[in-house]
């Protein structure tokens, strides 16, 4: 096997046996064979109830449903065929609802959220004293949302003096 900085690439790893009964029995296929040989009982017995390849069951494979519309029995190449259709129409909707003006009223929502932040700091800012210990993960929220308010108000602000800047240069 290669080793690539300690790691060994995918191609070469071997599956364990372990992972193999998982996959041939499931974990409680497993759980119920190592309980069997605990107690000593006929694993051949638990094997048969669990064994998920056992094709003498006459169970029927499992089809995936390509399409999501709930029919597991119809033919793979139409479902396949029918899933590239409804990616296909759901990009147009997408494309719909951008140039309709779904995403309108941002700056609203951000003053509502601004609204309520400025309530949590002002609120904040009379529990607590100069000389009060805080807990870490209060001090990082803090911390945080007052980097995250600080960059976005510095990405709005660069945003505005560059319109603003190019409204100049229009009007000469």
């Amino acid at each position: 096997m290669k080793e690539c900085s300690g790691m060994y690439e995918a191609k070469d790893r071997v599956m364990t046996r372990a992972a193999k009964g998982v996959m041939k029995y499931g974990k409680d296929g497993m759980k119920a064979l190592a309980k069997a040989g605990k107690d000593g009982k006929d694993l051949d017995k638990v094997r048969d109830k669990y064994n998920k390849y056992d094709e003498s069951k006459g169970s029927k494979p499992d089809f995936l449903d390509l399409d999501k519309d709930g029919n597991k029995k119809e033919p793979m190449k139409k479902a396949a065929k029918d899933a590239k259709k409804n990616v296909k129409e759901n990009f147009e909707y997408q494309d719909d609802i951008e140039n309709k003006g779904e995403y309108d009223q941002e700056g609203d929502m951000a003053k509502d959220d601004l609204s309520t932040i400025e309530d949590a700091a002002r609120e904040l800012d009379s529990i607590l004293q100069s000389d009060d210990n805080l807990p870490e993960w209060v001090q990082s929220k803090i911390n945080k949302a007052m980097d995250y308010l600080d960059t976005a108000r510095d990405y709005m602000k660069a945003n505005q003096d560059d319109d603003n800047s190019s409204k100049i240069a229009a009007r000469c």
